[in-house]
This record gives structure tokens, sequence and C-alpha cells, in this order.
């Protein structure tokens, strides 16, 4: 019920999809760079803004302040309505009532047939709830879903509740929260800030939105426009208890009464006004707080005669005349437990650098009276004694003031109290002091998202909203739990599905990156972690395998409570908040483990799954004038477009095609219109055709059409489009030229066959903005990522036929016995299908599976054939040379690696931030030896990075092989939060798959001598190997791979914990007999390392004539010895002393085959 919208100050507001912000101005005093004073100014060209922010952001590339935060809100906001001269221009309420009667007139005539009419609905398919990942079989639900400005609970049945979305959208729940249904589809709203159910009748509610308050009187199913005014903006509504006729509405505009339910209003009061509470034991005596422009300060007032007339009370009330004071807003909480008392919470500044907090003020008379528990007004803060609440580290600095501010007290013990702002707090005794155990601070039971909306506590239920959903708890939020199911109002800023997998992902605004996956419950997902970064990539052929730019690589599990892989993933595209603004991830449609993404002015490709990345294109030196729309065509992959936008954001851009697999480009002419941005859809049966749109495009001047390869273009703008803003294009195909146009505010249809665009928006919410259209071929669907409002699908406008597209896992192989994987990337309706495969020259040569193995047992280059059939069709595509064989590469075993020589091993470092790299260390031998190691102390990420040595490494004719080598570290002292792990990962199939043969991390593999903590195996400082003792010598028996080419590779898994050092890496074949498997000899060195002598010793079944020989690193012959070693156990010594510090390798043969081999260290 305490609900609010985006303010932390006064004045004027702009809107997001008809969705209205208050400005959130700065904090009186403080400096503000360039780009943010114009953006507070009055009519800010936004393409100025636009273009300072992105400048100031290289110089500042991780700062968050209230403006940051703002101008990411305002940007999204404005984005639909900016003028061909970066101004913002609104539609005004006749053109959008006129657009909205247009719409309806296109649908009656039918163009898309009879057929087609009520059978293409739309339907929501989630997210519906938010779970935890990798936390175990039975996960929590999580309010990482949709942003949840306001709630309310009936309190003649409190089953009911009824929630207000940032996304525009009103739910409804029956059951007490564990259910919701959407009831305002029907009615184009803004952003939901106040809402209040009749406290008799559960069916009587009131909305307010904007500029406007709504009613309904039959539990949503029709709502009504009751108020509305220009410049209102609710913050709060209140229905008197004991007559349902007098209702008052808390705005920026001031306070409105009604005395007849609604039907009309007066303005009793012109200041902002944020909260109205009823007295909990006498309805007619009301409080209010609002601010006084003169003072610059926040007032309460006192009514006696339910809202008619109001009366200052300022006893022990907060003042402050001081410079730098700033109202921000405030809330009041009332207890039935003690009808007297009434807190506020004030948020602003008492004085300069006071950062967004003022004080909870209390009083125990009915506002008559007040004190504050927990002075001073303001700062200066104390975390532990004086914390600032609103901000994240307690004692100033980044806050979101009145947008992130719920309140409220106990119903059963006054001195109990929760306050949301950026973080959840409590207090016990009455706001004396508080502690905080939710949002930044953690919370030992569940999540409780950070940037708290809405707190409302009636009896013993206590409900929370935030800008993740719904949490309940019923004892004080000792325990809680994520309500949301059903409120599908994700804000999608990016969006990915599968093709022959059932599956979507996307980045989201406010609670990062989701997905679902189809064997899971429907719209069950999972939260996979990250910011609000507008990413969600699929990958076709590996169907559970996505891609985001601010989390690596996941692999969603098979089942909903599996274990989610993370990886790396090098390259991500071009990402903005705003719509047609971002860049692509394009598969080759022959392979998906080649793709394209545009990242800065670059086209950048990989061939291995994203662990290498080459640059295919750089279009102009300037990364600013960035790469944005990319098409690849399936009927020729040599031609492909690239739309690059201009470095300036309000200059035109430029669109370039290659028809030679991207060795060269050409600029294409641009249709008339304004091309400071652009969509493209390529047709996937003829390269020549493109679609082109303009989303800043005048009325006549918005979609266009080549078949030429852009030498010339076709205009397809229509007055049916007049005033849409396009967002997104998709190009259907097997059809006769289907392309669907996602706007600002619904979804359109044409084709060949049509003379005009057609609303294709059956079951769609009257508003509802795109963000990407994706096809889903499989199930014969089109899908919609939105704004705010979630994924829906419906089926295709018209059917499909099918276009065959055979697809492998990679087209070049030279590895030995490899098994080539294939899968169709056909546009095809599975419902009905059947797939006919032909390899020539493979094992098999034909299958009649979607998605066969096939090995080549012979070098060469083979042509691959699919024919697919459905009920729609059959379709046959030949792709000459899809696959070649090459003669395999084998390397035989490399030298001790010891680091001298940057010889024997690569770097993998698909992040390209941190990696292996040489460290000179003395510690152990004061000669100085090169070891390599991963700086994991500084990097506060999650890498992984690789030492890969030689690929096809022949163990063919080894008879127990081995792997040694040395390793240091020392975890982070922190309570094993920050943890690293090293992973020795093996692969005998070409990287196909791998098999981990050593993998150890934190405590376990912890090499230090003189740690702290828990058996002193910590270091709190970065660790370096002291001395020789710090080192570890690992041997791993490779036996199971003998007579088998093998890769090995060292991964290094970042936890932002401390260093990984990696030396003398020896990878030899040691047979431990002679002409016999059997075991007859074993071996022992120590010490090592050694300061003089060194023991060798063993056991053997019996006598042995054996040859000891010390090598240098270099390969000189430094000591040779013949011994003869009895049967049992027997040692030898040798003499080090003469030897210079440093390593060396050892080497035991017996009739001129080799035993064992192994480094020693000589100090």
């Amino acid at each position: 019920m305490k609900c609010k919208l985006l303010l932390l100050c006064l004045l004027f507001s702009i809107g997001l999809f008809g969705q209205e912000y208050n400005k959130v101005n700065p904090v009186p005093g403080e400096s503000l760079p360039v780009w943010a004073q114009m953006m507070y100014g009055d009519h800010p060209n936004i393409w100025q803004v636009d273009d300072l922010y992105r400048i100031w952001r290289q110089t500042h590339p991780d700062e968050k302040t209230t403006y940051t935060q703002y101008y990411k809100k305002w940007r999204h906001a404005v984005d639909p309505f900016i003028s061909l001269q970066g101004f913002e221009k609104r539609p005004t309420a006749a053109e959008t009532k006129e657009f909205y009667t247009r719409l309806e007139n296109l649908k009656k005539k039918n163009l898309l047939g009879t057929s087609s009419r009520g059978q293409n609905q739309w339907t929501n398919i989630g997210p519906f709830e938010t779970f935890n990942t990798n936390t175990g079989p039975n996960p929590f639900a999580k309010s990482s879903q949709a942003n949840i400005y306001c709630l309310d609970q009936s309190l003649s049945n409190p089953d009911v509740l009824y929630v207000g979305t940032e996304g525009s959208e009103i739910f409804k729940s029956t059951d007490h929260g564990l259910n919701w249904s959407c009831v305002s589809r029907a009615i184009n709203i803004s952003a939901v800030t106040a809402i209040e159910i009749n406290p008799t009748n559960p069916d009587i509610v009131f909305a307010g939105e904007n500029t406007n308050i709504w009613k309904t009187e039959d539990g949503g199913k029709n709502w009504n426009l009751v108020l509305t005014d220009p410049n209102m903006y609710p913050n709060e509504i209140l229905i008197n208890p004991a007559n349902d006729s007098i209702v008052l509405a808390a705005t920026q505009n001031g306070l409105y009464r009604s005395t007849d339910g609604g039907t009309i209003w007066t303005r009793l009061l012109p200041e902002p006004c944020y909260d109205v509470e009823w007295k909990t034991d006498d309805p007619t005596v009301a409080f209010l707080v609002r601010n006084d422009p003169a003072q610059l300060i926040c007032r309460f007032y006192k009514s006696n005669d339910s809202g008619l007339t109001w009366t200052l009370r300022d006893n022990g009330w907060f003042f402050s005349d001081l410079e730098g004071r700033n109202d921000g807003g405030a809330k009041l909480a009332v207890s039935k437990a003690d009808p007297n008392r009434i807190y506020a919470v004030l948020i602003g500044e008492a004085k300069t650098d006071d950062a967004g907090f003022i004080g909870i003020y209390r009083s125990d008379d009915a506002g008559e009276s007040w004190t504050l528990p927990n002075p001073p007004a303001g700062g200066p803060w104390d975390e532990t004694n004086h914390p600032d609440m609103a901000t994240i580290g307690h004692t100033g600095g980044y806050h979101q003031g009145f947008y992130n501010l719920g309140f409220d007290v106990s119903d059963t013990n006054p001195d109990d109290l929760l306050v949301g702002f950026v973080s959840l707090w409590y207090s016990t005794n009455g706001a004396i002091s508080f502690t905080c155990f939710g949002g930044y601070c953690g919370n030992p039971f569940n999540y409780v998202h950070p940037d708290c909306q809405d707190i409302e506590i009636n009896g013993d239920d206590v409900w929370m909203t935030s800008d993740g959903g719904v949490e309940y708890s019923n004892d004080f939020f000792a325990t809680h739990y994520a309500r949301n199911r059903g409120i599908t109002g994700s804000d999608f800023w990016g969006f990915g599905t599968g093709w022959n997998d059932d599956l979507f992902v996307g980045g989201r605004y406010h609670n990062g990156n989701t997905g679902w996956y189809e064997n899971w419950l429907p719209g069950e997902c999972l939260s996979l972690g990250g910011g609000e970064a507008s990413t969600g990539y699929v990958n076709p052929g590996e169907g559970r395998k996505t891609y985001y730019s601010d989390i690596g690589g996941v692999i969603l599990p098979e089942e909903e409570n599996g274990y989610a892989e993370y990886f790396q993933i090098g390259k991500t595209p071009n990402e903005s908040y705003y719509d047609a603004e971002s860049g692509e991830m394009e598969w080759d449609p022959r392979s998906w483990n080649t793709f394209y993404v545009t990242n800065d002015n670059k086209l950048w490709i990989t061939t291995d799954g994203g662990k290498n990345w080459d640059i295919k294109h750089e279009f102009g030196t300037d990364i600013t004038a960035r790469a944005m729309s990319f098409e690849i065509s399936r009927s020729d992959p040599k031609v492909m477009y690239v739309f690059q936008r201009a470095s300036y954001t309000w200059d035109t851009g430029l669109l370039w095609k290659t028809t030679d697999g991207g060795d060269t480009w050409n600029q294409l002419p641009l249709p008339p219109g304004y091309a400071r941005r652009v969509v493209l859809a390529l047709s996937p049966e003829n390269e020549n055709q493109c679609w082109l749109a303009y989303p800043d495009g005048n009325d006549n001047e918005k979609i266009y059409f080549t078949n030429n390869r852009g030498e010339s273009w076709q205009n397809l703008t229509t007055s049916a489009l007049d005033g849409e803003h396009i967002t997104y294009i998709l190009a259907q195909g097997g059809t006769d030229g289907g392309i669907y146009l996602g706007t600002f505010r619904t979804i359109w249809f044409k084709d060949n066959t049509m003379a005009d665009w057609t609303p294709y928006n059956d079951g769609l919410p009257v508003q509802i903005s795109t963000c990407i259209l994706r096809p889903f071929y499989r199930d014969g669907k089109i899908r919609l990522g939105a704004y705010g409002k979630g994924i829906w699908e419906a089926p295709f406008a018209v059917p499909s036929k099918p276009l065959a597209q055979p697809m492998v896992n990679k087209r070049l192989s030279s590895c030995p016995g490899d098994t080539i994987e294939f899968d169709d990337y056909s546009m095809l309706s599975h419902a009905g299908a059947t797939w006919q495969w032909e390899f020539p020259g493979g094992e098999p040569s034909t299958s009649n599976v979607r998605n066969p193995k096939v090995i080549y047992h012979q070098s060469g280059k083979y042509d691959v054939t699919l024919t697919v059939t459905n009920p729609n069709g059959t379709s046959t595509k030949t792709i000459p040379e899809m696959v070649e064989i090459q003669s395999p590469e084998i390397n035989e075993l490399p030298p001790l690696i010891d680091f001298s020589t940057t010889d024997y091993f690569t770097i993998v470092n698909p992040d390209d931030t941190i990696t292996w790299e040489p460290v000179r260390l003395t510690s152990c031998n004061p000669a100085g030896d090169t070891a390599y190691y991963v700086h994991n102390y500084i990097y506060g990420s999650y890498g992984q990075d690789e030492l890969v040595l030689p690929v096809n490494m022949d163990l063919t004719k080894a008879i127990n092989p081995s792997l040694s080598f040395d390793v240091a570290y020392a975890p982070y002292f922190d309570g094993n939060y920050f943890i690293d792990s090293l992973l020795v990962k093996l692969t005998n199939n070409c990287g196909k798959s791998y098999h981990v043969i050593f993998r150890s991390g934190g405590a376990e593999l912890s090499t230090t001598a003189s740690g702290i903590g828990t058996d002193s195996l910590y270091e709190y400082e970065e660790f370096s190997p002291q001395n020789c003792e710090e080192w570890r010598h690992v041997t791993l028996d490779l036996s199971a791979y003998a007579g088998q080419y093998v890769t090995i590779s060292f991964l290094n898994k970042s936890g932002y914990g401390n260093n990984m050092y990696l030396d003398n890496i020896l990878l030899e074949d040691t047979p431990l007999s002679i002409g016999n498997p059997t075991k007859t000899l074993k071996f022992r060195l120590h010490p090592n390392p050694t300061k003089d002598n060194i023991e060798l010793s063993g056991e053997s079944l019996s006598d042995q004539n054996i040859r000891l020989q010390i090598f240098s690193v270099s390969g000189l012959l430094m000591s040779e010895q013949k011994v003869n070693v009895p049967s049992g156990s027997w040692s030898e010594y040798m003499d080090l002393n003469n030897f210079p510090a440093g390593t060396y390798l050892i080497k035991v043969t017996s009739d001129q085959k080799v035993l064992w081999t192994h480094t020693l260290i000589k100090l």
C-alpha cells in the first residue's frame, strides 16, 4: 500500500513507454560532470548527453552514483520519443487515441485471412517463477523476477493481494501470494505506483499511475479512469476504513480527496505529498507528510476531520536551515499495537554531505510531538551506531532516495520496525538502533533482493517488495520466502532462444540473467547471476550452451535442480540498454562452433566455440563507431551485411556488405530516412534480399526492402505505421516475404500477398514494447522478449515451408579417429518431420536421425546433403566440401617444461584479462628460476585460464606414462569465500570431452609453510613461495591413456583469492618393468629439493643392473653411475655438493630402456 514512483527530489517527469518517472535531482552542492548537468537541464538534447556520457564513462568505467543510475532510467524512458533533432517529443493524447483506433480498424480488415483470426493468440511463457542456481536438489524460489513498486493486502480477505509493477501491469493473488495473475492487460497504463484495496470489499481497488487513477469494482476484470491530471504522479491512495466514500490520494501534485468513492475529486493541497495514513483506532484522524517548497524540508500535518483540513504539527519535528538541505521525501508507519505511535522516515539531506538520509522520527502522542531516537539528523555517520541506512556503505555515497524506500511497523509490537532502502534494516527498540539484514548486507536465511520498494505489515503478515519481486514472512523476517509465481513482469534487455532444444535466456533490468529449459516445469527459471546487461545468446547446435557478456558462458542443467556449468567466452557483442543499439552474435549456418560478434568497430570470428577469436574486419579506426546489426546469409554464407553506428550519436551510420566471406567490404547506399540507427533482416532463401528499418524514421520512412543486395531500395512504409517506433524486425523463412516488426507498442506483420501491414497482437497486452523477436521453427512459433512484460509466443502468422540447412560441430578436423557431429539447422516444424542425410565417404554414409555422428577414415574434403520433409513440403540442401579431414597432427612428448623457454605450451585466455604469465623466483634457486603464475589476488572476477601442452601427444607406444609438475599456492584468508583451484584436464578425443585428472584448491592445495588461520594454511597478503618447501611435487598416473593421443591442459579457476604457481611440467613414459608390464621396481627421491646429497631408494622383485644419470635442463650429462640393486628394498646416495644450484633431471635406465625420470632441485 505504501508505494512510490521514482523520485529522489521533486519537479517534473519523463516517461518510459508511457510510464512516467520524476526527475531524480542530485544532492545540492554535488559536483556533476557536464553530461549530468545537461541531463538535469530543461529539455536537454538527448544525443549530446549520450556522447558526453560515453566519453566520461571511458575514464569512470565502474563509478555508480545517484546521477548515473538516474541516467540509465531516464535514457531508457525517453528512447522511443526522440525527435530527429535529439529532443524528447511525446505523442499527444489525441495521437495516442488515433493510433489505437487505427489499430482496431486494420485488424477488422482481416488481411491475414479468416482462418487465422482468433487462432494465432499470443500467450505468456514466463518467467513464472525464478529459483536459485546450484544450491542443491530443493532450491528456494528467489526474488529475481520483476520490479514491484507497490503492494496492498485486503483487510477483509487477507488472501487477496494486488501489486503494481514497473513494467506497467497490475497483478492479483487470491491465495495469499502463492499465485498471481495479471488483471490489467486490457488497459494502457504506465508503471503502477500506488494501489489500495477497499477495506471491506476486495473487489474494489484503486490504482495510481503516471497522471491517472483507475478503479475496478469487479476484482480487476474492468477498470475505469476516475481521475487524471497532467502533473499528478500518485505516491499513495487511502480509503477511509469507516466510510469508503472518502478516498485520499497523496501525489506529486498535491493531496486529492473524494467523498463519493472516487467519482469526483478535490485538490486540497498543491504541494508534493509523499504519504498519508489513518490513525489505527480513529478513522477521522489522518496523518500526512508533504514538501515545504519555501523551507526545502518535509513537514508533518494532522487532520481530525477525515482528511478535509490539515494542521501543521512540528513540535520536535525535523527542521534545518543549513546549506545543502534537501527534501528527498518521507514515509509514515502506524501500528495497531499502539494507535498513538507514529514513525516517519525522512530522506534527503539535513545539510551538505548527508548523502540521502535524515533520520527516523517517532511520536508517542499521535503526532503532537516528535523525537529522533537515533540522533543527529543526518551525519556525521558511524557504521555501527549511526549508520547512513540509505547508502550501500552505511557511511555515505550512492543511494536511490525515494525510489528505494519501504517502511512499516509491526501490528503486534510497536517497537519492531522494518525500513528498506537499497538494503533492508530492522529495529526492535523503537528506532533507537537498526541492523542491516538484507540486500547488500546479505541474509542468513534466503536471498533478499537489494533496492526495496514497499513494505506492508498486517497482523503477522509481513510483505516486502523490491526490484526483484515479492517477499513474504510471518515471523518478522526470521524466515521469508519469495512469492512471485505468475508475476510475469521481467524486464528483458536481451533475449535468446534455442533451435532444436526448447529454451530461452536473457539479461534483465534489475534481476540479472535468467534461463529456462524444456525439461523443467513451464516458466520456472533459474537465476544465473549477472547485473543488468542487455545480453543472452543460445548456441543452435549445443542447445543448452548459452552466452552472456557479464557472466560468460553457462551450460544449462538438463534437470531444473541440476548443476549449471559456467565457462569463459572471450568476446560478446556491443550491448546497450536502449533498443536497436546492440550488436549481434550470429552463427555461420554451417557450423555451430563458428560464429561472429560485432564488438567495438570490429567484426570478430571464432571457429572453436569461443576459445579463440580473430578480427574478421575492422571498420575504420574509431572504436566508438560501433558495428551493430549483422546478418550472414544462409543461401550464401560469403554474403554478409553490417550496419555501423556513427561515432557521434546524431550522425547517420554506414551500411556495409561483403560477398567474399568478409575479406573485402563495400559501402552500400542507404534509403531515404534518418539512419542514426538501423535494424536488418536478411532473407534465408536469397542473399540478395534484405529488409532495413529505421527506428528513428519519419512516418513515411520506416521500413525498406532490397532484392539486389542493397543497390536500390523499395519503401514498404505505409500510413498504418504512422507514429510507430520500430525496435526489431524478423524475416520468417519459408514464406512469401513474411516479415514481422516489433515496436514500442505492438507487433506487425506483412508478406507479399498483403496490401498493407496488419497488427499481429491477439492476446498481447494493449501496449507491449519489443526488445527482441526470435523464431522457434521447431514448434512453428515466434517469440517476443519484452521490456517489462516477460516472454510471449504465438504461432507464426503463416506456416513456413521447410528450408533445409545441415550444420556440423566443426568443418575442419585433424584429429585421429575423430567423430564428426551433425545436426539440423533447418527452418523446419518438427511436427511430422523426417530427416535424410547423405555422407559420401563417411561411416555411416546415410542416416535418418536428426543429429547423426559420422567418422571419416580417410583424409579429404566431403560433401554433405540433408533432405527434410514435413506436411508443408520437402527441402534438400547439399553443401560442397562441408567437412575437411586432414592428416593428423601428432606431437612427441615434450622435454621437461621448466619455462626457461616458451616452447611446448600455449596460453588460452578467453576473457582477455589476467592469465598464466612468467615470473622470476629466487626463493628456491638463488640463481633464479622461471615459473608461471596467475595473479588471482588482484582479479575480482571468476576467470578460467589454461596452459595447454602440445595437442595430440603420442602415447601409442607408451607402457606406463605419467605426468608430474610442481605447484605452489596459499588460499586467501577470508573464511573460504574467495577460493581458487587448479585442474589438470586431459582429452583423448580432440577436445570433444575432457577428463579431470587432478583437481585441488583452497586449503587442500595449500603449500605455504608460514601461513595463518586454520592449520596455518592461509595467507592474507599476496602469496609467493618463500622457499623450496613451499612447492608441492605432484605425479599423476596416465597408464589408463597408454596407446592413445592426448592433449593436457592446466586450468586455473580464479576465485579472487590468491596467486597460483606452476613449474617443472614433465610428461614421460615410465615403464616399471624391463620387457614386462608387471611392476618390478618402485622409486623414491629424497630430499628434493636438496642442499648436498640426495637419496634414491626403491623396491625390486629381483636383482637389477641399473644406470643413474643426472642431466642439466639443457641436456648436458652432469653425473653417471652404474649400480646393482638387490631384490627387496634398496637405496643409493648421490653427491650433489659440486653441482650449481638449479633444476636437473635424473634418469634411471637399464639396457638402454628408460625406467624412470624425475626432476630434482639443487639449492
